[in-house]
């Protein structure tokens, strides 16, 4: 396992090192954009959060200290703080469990909500490169925004692919996921241009709200892929 740590921890850092050594972990079927997928930011994420700020470790929320027979060790049932408020956040939060559990998911629902609406900026510009490509614009044409959407993608998922949906550093989530949707907005944005260029109509997206009428769409594209690989 390598990690992405040369040029620093932050989703921008990463972005450094992946630009510099060209690693590529897949292709997208649809849009032939080349992929980097996050795996398990956690550390990286809790890293820009008050709680690391404040010196606070994984284990002092997430295995807090027990007592049992005179003897004072940490909890080895791994599980999250909610379900063990007493020993873990109340330890330093002197507020009610229904406080902090309303705080936690509170947290989560606004980051829920950045993280969906970028999923669906990205899932469009997607579609759209998908679509201009078929229609047969040509690969060079698409190297900008086919860098845009991916970059997008890197950065939805360095928050999609951590635990605790966006807890652990909620502002640099949100920070992160605001960029996520700025880059797929400027893929389609340029692709909407290069669109017009080719004398192509504007772009009408497919229904995929079903994972029956998703993976029809699809199918194609993956056959495709499967079928140049193999050439």
């Amino acid at each position: 396992m390598t990690f992405p740590w040369d040029d620093g921890i932050t989703i921008e850092g990463m972005e450094e090192y992946y630009e510099r050594t060209g690693h590529v972990d897949w292709t997208h079927a649809i849009s032939g954009a080349k992929m980097i997928k996050m795996q398990h930011p956690d550390y990286e994420v809790y890293m820009q959060g008050i709680h690391a700020f404040r010196g606070v470790s994984c284990a002092d929320c997430h295995m807090p200290y027990v007592s049992e027979g005179g003897i004072k060790y940490t909890d080895h049932q791994i599980r999250s703080p909610l379900e063990n408020l007493q020993n873990s956040c109340q330890v330093c939060h002197k507020w009610s469990e229904n406080e902090i559990k309303t705080r936690v998911i509170s947290i989560q629902d606004k980051n829920k909500e950045l993280l969906e609406a970028a999923e669906s900026e990205i899932t469009l510009a997607h579609l759209e490169i998908g679509d201009g490509w078929r229609s047969g614009i040509a690969d060079g044409e698409l190297e900008e925004v086919r860098k845009l959407v991916s970059l997008g993608q890197m950065y939805w998922d360095y928050v999609a692919a951590n635990n605790g949906m966006g807890f652990h550093a909620p502002q640099e989530c949100a920070r992160v996921l605001a960029k996520a949707h700025r880059y797929a907005s400027e893929s389609r944005r340029k692709m909407a241009v290069l669109r017009t260029k080719k004398g192509l109509p504007e772009f009408a997206a497919p229904d995929i709200l079903s994972r029956e009428k998703a993976q029809a769409y699809i199918k194609p594209f993956v056959e495709a892929q499967s079928a140049a690989k193999g050439k």
